[in-house]
């Protein structure tokens, strides 16, 4: 039995599955499977999978209907007879050192369900603003209780570089639930406990590709992640309460409010430094000054902030009135 198998999805991928798999053969740490689901590709990405899994056993494909990643995923997560299951995306490729950094830190850890890596977004001319900051929040990441912190900003560790317990994940599988199915298992990991881990190296290169799932299908809209995020906080950190007090009103604190109250969570308060806001009534909330909130009671707080920086001054800010994150108030931007 492998140690360990790669899973790779695979849909129209001719241009970048050779070097996918290449980098997936060169890997230091060797005794790997790698099951490529093809998902009703029609480009040839097949034959090309072939071609290398003639030279190379360890290389399984599965050709299939195309239904979407979320099946593809599960179908293969069934073939990989590994006791850990690495994803990979067929348009990236993996660092020499990847398999054999994240087995260590399992040895190193073993409460750990899974560990990711830092990336890379690749070719550089083509990262836009929003990603490099999106990169560089993912490589701030350091440890296992950062991811925890995080969660429900956005997904705190690249999606492609996880590596978990096969057991873990054949039990959890992937959903379709109109929301990012990578996030969705990830926050699932967390609510049942689990420890997620990062190895602190870049040892993934992240391809832009604007014919890639995230920029086209309907779950990676704007609307789905804060669908997506509103929901687990529901029935999280929310879960025993029917009011909370929000700071933050951009955009993405109005919309989280939104689709909290059509959850049954309604916000009492609203915390904010815009001038023009406080002192307003917003569908029964009063708007305050972050200043003024050890006048108020506060159960639970969400803090629907962007910027690592800002969210950084917060956490400070709160300590200062003896609140507590993850127990009184928690990031959710």
């Amino acid at each position: 039995m492998p140690k360990v198998s790669v899973l790779v999805a695979a849909f129209d991928a001719a241009a970048s599955i050779v070097a996918c798999l290449t980098s997936i053969q060169r890997q230091s740490f060797e005794d790997w499977q790698c099951v490529v689901v093809d998902d009703g590709s029609t480009d040839g990405t097949a034959a090309l999978v072939q071609e290398l899994a003639a030279l190379d056993p360890r290389l399984q494909l599965l050709q299939r209907p195309h239904q979407g990643v979320v099946t593809a995923r599960n179908v293969g997560i069934d073939l990989c007879r590994g006791e850990f299951i690495a994803i990979m995306d067929a348009d990236d490729f993996m660092l020499p050192e990847r398999l054999a950094a994240q087995l260590q830190a399992f040895e190193q850890t073993p409460s750990l369900a899974a560990v990711g890596t830092k990336v890379c977004y690749l070719p550089r001319t083509a990262v836009s603003p929003g990603r490099l900051e999106y990169e560089r929040w993912l490589n701030s990441q350091r440890s296992a209780d950062d991811l925890r912190r995080e969660r429900y900003i956005e997904m705190p560790v690249g999606h492609p570089t996880l590596m978990l317990r096969a057991s873990a994940l054949k039990v959890l599988r992937y959903r379709d639930m109109g929301w990012p199915e990578d996030w969705d298992l990830l926050l699932r990991l967390f609510d049942l406990g689990a420890e997620v881990g990062i190895v602190p190296q870049v040892l993934h290169h992240w391809q832009l590709d604007e014919s890639s799932l995230s920029q086209h299908s309907p779950s990676y809209t704007i609307e789905a992640f804060a669908c997506c995020r509103a929901n687990f906080l529901a029935d999280g950190f929310l879960r025993d309460v029917e009011h909370y007090a929000l700071m933050g009103y951009g955009n993405t604190g109005k919309r989280l409010r939104k689709d909290l109250r059509a959850l049954g969570k309604h916000c009492h308060l609203i915390s904010e430094l815009h001038p023009a806001r406080i002192g307003q009534v917003i569908d029964g909330a009063p708007v305050v000054h972050h200043d003024e909130l050890q006048d108020h009671s506060i159960e639970k707080m969400l803090i629907s902030v962007a910027g690592m920086e800002e969210r950084e001054s917060i956490r400070k800010l709160l300590k200062l009135v003896d609140l507590v994150e993850e127990v009184d108030f928690i990031f959710a931007a």
